[in-house]
């Protein structure tokens, strides 16, 4: 990144603006920026018309698109637009992306529903991903499907685990078992991943994410996925939905427009009580994330901020914070699967900047030094001498960075 592209961070010193601009990282990027909705705003609409005589490269939007996950966005925007506008083969390419996504948000309802009818005796959630595309896109096929995420409680955790193994998943942590004995790693983790191979992956959540958000279940609100929902299954209630998804986009850096996406269809699809966000968010520690979050959607996604909104803001937010922002959207995607380790200090920047207590400031400041599955896996020792991963960690670590390097190295 050039110095010049950053002089407006340079002389940044408003409170309440994000400094990024749409078009700072090129046509491409702003023709993906303006399609953030199902279907778009007539400014964006008059946007997209304007890009597409830009000589666009067909291969660099296909890359984007692939990248932040936000392919059949693009497939229903860009369709809308008389023929000849756009390069056919962008569309078919694009279309044929989305095709293949429907075929996987079915299959992952179809998980869903297997999962429900075996666990009726526990609470469960099904967090964002096809909670957030029945309510907030109203169509299963526009938001890419990722991951199955489910929440359950944690004394419920192992009796779940249990009735998916008889379905067919399996979990490809040797130590599995540890998560269900071992206070270290449930403290510092917070999901467990499944697979099977008829359906998208799996990941069993025991709290929503990492400490030190901790989002008790007891505290919870909950709606149905959808209002005639054959699966029984509960998404979170909409301030929650909206406070889950500025936490999960800022600790991943907002490296996936995909997950910016979400906040416009969220806010402008569903009833947010703005007071009762602001309050939980306050509460939670996280009010500077959901801040970030939404001074960014309005800037990329043409988000209104009603005076309910900025009414919660209170809050700086430093250049620093925004630089690791661009910088991470701008890599990449090999980057979301083995970050360089200059990427993970902006991550890490990001997160510390975002501190609002000292309990959440110190856990970040920490985490670097919290042992993680993949510790476990590396060097077996016996549980009464868990204590010791903590010593150990900065030589696990090395270990673990060197074949994430040459996994890097061969993908490339």
């Amino acid at each position: 990144m050039t110095k010049e592209d950053f002089s407006m961070l340079q002389n940044y010193d408003r409170q309440f603006e994000c400094p990024l601009e749409r078009s700072d990282q090129g046509n491409e990027f702003e023709l993906i920026l303006t399609c953030c909705r199902p279907v778009a705003l007539e400014v964006d609409f008059q946007r997209q018309a304007e890009l597409a005589k830009k000589n666009l490269d067909t291969n660099k939007v296909l890359e984007l698109a692939r990248r932040h996950k936000v392919a059949s966005l693009l497939y229903g925007n860009l369709k809308t637009h008389r023929v000849g506008t756009f390069d056919q083969v962008l569309i078919d390419e694009l279309a044929a992306l989305y095709k293949k996504n429907v075929h996987k948000a079915m299959k992952s309802f179809q998980a869903l529903h297997q999962i429900a009818k075996s666990n009726a005796d526990f609470q469960i959630y099904v967090m964002k991903g096809l909670d957030v595309a029945v309510r907030a896109y109203h169509d299963i096929g526009v938001r890419d499907v990722g991951d199955i995420d489910l929440l359950v409680a944690s004394e419920h955790m192992s009796a779940v685990y249990s009735n998916l193994v008889l379905q067919g998943w399996h979990s490809k942590v040797s130590l599995v078992t540890r998560f269900f004995t071992s206070k270290i790693l449930r403290n510092s983790h917070c999901d467990l991943t499944l697979f099977q191979a008829a359906f998208p992956r799996l990941e069993l959540h025991w709290r929503p994410t990492h400490n030190p958000y901790e989002f008790p279940m007891a505290c919870l609100s909950s709606q149905l996925t959808s209002g005639n929902s054959s699966t029984g299954l509960y998404g979170f209630g909409n301030e929650d939905l909206l406070i889950y998804l500025c936490v999960h986009g800022s600790k991943h850096g907002w490296g996936r427009l995909k997950w910016l996406f979400d906040l416009p269809n969220v806010i402008e699809k569903l009833n947010i009580e703005w007071d009762t966000l602001w309050q939980k968010a306050d509460r939670l520690g996280v009010s500077l994330v959901v801040q970030q979050g939404l001074m960014l959607a309005s800037r990329f996604c043409h988000v209104e901020l009603t005076t309910e909104i900025v009414a919660g803001f209170k809050h700086k937010i430093s250049r620093a914070q925004w630089h690791s922002i661009r910088e991470f959207q701008s890599g990449p995607e090999l980057w979301m699967e083995y970050p360089p380790a200059h990427l993970l200090i902006y991550v890490w920047l990001n997160r510390i900047g975002t501190a609002t207590t000292p309990k959440i400031f110190i856990w970040h400041l920490l985490a670097m030094f919290n042992p993680s599955i993949n510790d476990f896996d590396l060097l077996r020792l016996p549980e009464r001498l868990e204590y010791l991963y903590f010593i150990f960690r900065p030589f696990t670590w090395s270990i673990r960075r060197l074949k994430i390097w040459k996994a890097r190295t061969s993908a490339a």
